[in-house]
């Protein structure tokens, strides 16, 4: 993402450990899978795909994971109503979700 940060090896959990992806699969298996799994399936490939490239600094971004699931119903759900909250952590998510997107285009 452009920026340099140094983290330490030693205090880093696996990203499948990781508190707020744990809670961001479990929304997307509640909100999602019962409803449509083909949708939940794509749903959790690019969660984890952000996963691994937001890792080790998910907290830092993902400040709500329900808020993080609601932006992924938002962009694949047609049928999503989302709330009228317009927080502004949800801004800052949404525009890191963007950023992840034009990363991932540049690798392509």
């Amino acid at each position: 993402m452009k920026e340099k940060r140094t983290i330490q090896p030693a205090s880093l959990t696996s990203i499948k450990n990781h508190a707020n992806v744990q809670e961001v699969m479990a929304l997307l298996s509640e909100r999602v899978e019962q409803n449509d799994p083909t949708l939940y399936q794509a749903m959790i490939q690019e969660a984890y795909l952000h996963f691994f490239m937001l890792y080790p600094f998910i907290n830092e971004v993902i400040t709500s994971p329900l808020k993080w699931v609601e932006l992924y119903q938002k962009r694949y759900d047609n049928f999503y109503q989302e709330s009228d909250e317009s927080l502004s952590d949800t801004k800052e998510m949404e525009e890191w979700m963007h950023k992840i997107d034009e990363e991932l285009k540049d690798l392509a």
